[in-house]
């Protein structure tokens, strides 16, 4: 049985590389010749993505910060 070291290293990079994937077939939809958008929608897209990782920024920032040794004397 993995550990939880091991099996976040395991899991990682597999769910990352899914995650660019389908952020690349995502921008398939910028081509002009087979799509019509506007400059709102567009940024309504990215604004969304940002949003989303920040949330994961934050998320591993906290957990993170609750490893730290709390003050004691």
């Amino acid at each position: 049985m993995k550990n939880k070291r091991e099996r976040f290293l395991d899991v990682v990079p597999k769910r990352v590389d899914k995650i660019v994937q389908l952020i690349d077939v995502l921008s398939n939809c910028a081509n002009p010749n087979n799509y019509e958008y506007e400059k709102e929608e567009v940024d309504k897209i990215i604004k969304t993505l940002k949003l989303s990782i920040t949330e994961l920024e934050g998320t591993f920032q906290r957990n993170i910060n609750k490893k730290r040794k709390k003050f004691k004397f």
